[in-house]
């Protein structure tokens, strides 16, 4: 069915084209006809026109055939480079995502620490999990379960913890200390490192700059941090 709708709508589309070619067609025919000569007719020389004029056509043909081919290539190769520059740019964001993960001193909110709450109440939590999507395979919770958990990990603080742990895909560190680390990025997870980010940036922005800061991160953690946001930028330290 769906081959015969596109025959369909390739003849609505080209209706008119179709019915100026057989004109030209017919009228050609007729011009050849009405002053070609049959006794003039010579079978060799003609077939020798013909033979040259399909060995043109077919030269031309095959001419462009391989420039499409090497355009094409081009085209793909630069696009892969692009490609890859950005997926560099998306590993050292995630790079810096895991090392704001292991700061302690920075998750210290007055008198609770969001990274110690959310790794001792539940350690195995995922973003999606605690935000509840309807994502097979991850676990449910009850209202009165989601109501205790979201005080034990005290909400949106506890939500963007959980974000920069997704977004770091629970991979192993040694992963983020390679220089380099060629990564393919599926649309899907740059969609889900958007919502992390979102969500992480959210939490900055609602916050109290008095208290959520990185005064209290020793410079010598912050190095490497501002290190892989000047690649991002594409600027030198």
């Amino acid at each position: 069915m769906k081959v015969l709708k596109k025959i369909i709508d390739y003849l609505e589309n080209n209706y008119f084209r179709m019915i100026i070619l057989q004109i030209c067609f017919i009228v050609t025919c007729l011009i050849l006809f009405s002053y070609s000569k049959a006794e003039n007719f010579n079978k060799k020389e003609i077939l020798s026109l013909l033979i040259s004029a399909g060995c043109i056509i077919i030269a031309i043909m095959v001419t462009y055939l391989f420039s499409k081919l090497f355009a094409e290539k081009t085209i793909r190769v630069e696009r892969k480079k692009e490609i890859d520059e950005y997926a560099i740019k998306i590993t050292q964001l995630r790079n810096i995502a895991f090392r704001i993960l292991d700061m302690h001193e920075f998750w210290k909110l007055r008198t609770v620490n969001i990274k110690s709450a959310v790794d001792y109440h539940y350690p195995n939590l995922t973003y999606e999990e605690y935000r509840g999507y309807d994502i097979p395979g991850i676990r449910k919770f009850t209202y009165d379960e989601h109501t205790e958990m979201n005080d034990k990990i005290h909400g949106v603080s506890g939500q963007s913890y959980l974000a920069l742990k997704g977004l770091t895909n629970g991979e192993n560190e040694f992963l983020f200390y390679a220089e380099v680390n060629p990564q393919n990025y599926s649309l899907e997870d740059i969609e889900r490192y958007t919502e992390y980010c979102n969500s992480f940036w959210y939490f900055l922005d609602n916050s109290d700059d008095t208290i959520v800061n990185f005064n209290k991160v020793h410079k010598y953690w912050l190095e490497p941090i501002i290190e892989s946001a000047s690649r991002i930028m594409g600027k030198e330290n």
